[in-house]
């Protein structure tokens, strides 16, 4: 609520859309929904609500892993159908400073510990060198309203765990500020990484290359390296590959990174390397090829939805809601039954067919699209599109609503949802 009472007293009321992701984590949820959006209606400030998708938040890494998932995949969704410029979030040094503190007793290196990122993409959090208390005595002197989440003090959720048992004792021996000067300790991490890059990109530029979608380093030149900046070159490799979406643990990661380092190292023709996510690193000659799952997909029976519901495509999972009235609000999937009337085909696409998201001016080839928004290669040939009982393509996994789908105040609309068990979209670097 402070973000929004302080962009608002700069004048940015107009400019701003705030956006709440209900969890639905804890009983009271759609009532701060509620207590939001009449904070924003008070303030001239429109208003989003969302609601996390339940599957990405089952199939995260803990319940923690996938809210976090869910509501970035939500905001990433909103940001692209209301056209943002960015997304502000409220992070504080507080985060900051117990995120650096579990990732260092997770072993994390260099990477790990420059926390949580102040920028990536079109995602900026302005707070990370302000503590909480900062932020909370302003609001008291400026009567600004707040509510607590519940789920904030459920110490089954490791966060939660680490500030309600390490907190007091931390701030006994270092003072309330510790959070602030790990928070700086993360910023000096993050210059280290910025500068280390500087000396990097040339080295990648030298020994990694890319052949039809895979990727190869060669061991002339890249074993006289020191193994300090092997290892952080074959990390950045391995991540590629992957796309950034397959969620490796620290630990596993580490080890991949060792095995390739001392398979490139060693030179053993045929040895291979499990990657995850369908991917694999093997020697031939004398270079490493890390490979894209490149499996043919068996062809999958079309799908006929008729109303609310989930259908399932494959691995993928669409949602569709209730019909409901179009208020004018933007919101992502968002589909107008009057000129897209049900039934409904999912299906896979067609060779070379063209497709027309929101807010473009002209068709483009899906998959091209598809490739622009960092669907992974593995999935786009299994990837759904659906068709209406008219015959024109509505809807693509993992883009925006096509543009006939485009619906006028108080039509009948619906609003779909793409999931998918393996994926998430991502924020671009």
């Amino acid at each position: 609520m402070t973000l929004l009472h302080v962009a608002s007293s700069v004048g940015l009321s107009p400019k701003l859309i705030v956006v709440y992701i209900d969890h639905q984590l804890h009983i009271a949820s759609k009532d701060h929904g509620q207590f939001v959006k009449r904070q924003c209606e008070r303030l001239g400030v429109r208003f989003i609500m969302a609601i996390a998708d339940p599957q990405v938040i089952a199939n995260g890494e803990g319940i923690e892993a996938g809210a976090r998932a869910a509501r970035y995949q939500r905001l990433f969704e909103i940001r692209d159908a209301v056209d943002a410029a960015c997304i502000l979030t409220a992070h504080t040094a507080d985060d900051q400073g117990e995120t650096v503190l579990m990732r260092l007793a997770q072993g994390a290196g260099l990477r790990g510990l420059r926390g949580i990122w102040a920028h990536k993409g079109s995602v900026y959090r302005p707070w990370l060198n302000v503590s909480k208390q900062q932020l909370q005595s302003w609001a008291s002197e400026h009567c600004v309203q707040s509510i607590s989440d519940p789920t904030n003090a459920d110490t089954r959720f490791v966060r939660n765990h680490v500030r309600s048992m390490l907190n007091q004792p931390l701030g006994a021996v270092f003072g309330d500020g510790w959070p602030l000067q790990f928070s700086k300790s993360a910023s000096h991490l993050n210059d280290a990484w910025s500068a280390l890059g500087y000396f990097l990109d040339p080295l990648k530029q030298k020994h990694v290359t890319e052949q039809r979608g895979d990727l190869l380093i060669c061991r002339d030149g890249f074993c006289d390296l020191p193994s300090s900046v092997r290892r952080l070159l074959m990390g950045d490799t391995i991540r590629r590959l992957l796309d950034e979406t397959s969620q490796v643990r620290l630990n596993r990661m580490s080890i991949q990174i060792e095995h390739c380092d001392r398979l490139l190292i060693a030179g053993r023709q045929g040895s291979q390397i499990d990657l995850g996510s369908g991917c694999t690193a093997y020697m031939e000659k004398e270079r490493l090829r890390l490979v894209r799952s490149t499996e043919a997909v068996s062809p999958i029976p079309a799908v006929s939805v008729t109303g609310q519901g989930t259908a399932r495509f494959g691995d993928w999972i669409v949602s569709i809601s209730a019909p409901h009235a179009y208020t004018g609000e933007s919101s992502p999937g968002t589909v107008s039954l009057d000129s897209c009337p049900l039934p409904w085909l999912i299906r896979h696409p067609r060779p070379g067919e063209r497709y027309r998201p929101f807010g473009m001016s002209g068709q483009k080839q899906i998959r091209k699209l598809w490739n622009q928004v960092g669907l992974p290669l593995r999935l786009r040939a299994a990837s759904p599109v659906i068709e209406s009982a008219g015959g024109g393509l509505i809807l693509a996994a993992a883009l925006r609503p096509a543009e006939a789908a485009r619906a006028d105040v108080g039509a009948r609309v619906v609003t779909v949802v793409f999931s998918h068990t393996h994926w998430r979209p991502r924020e671009p670097n």
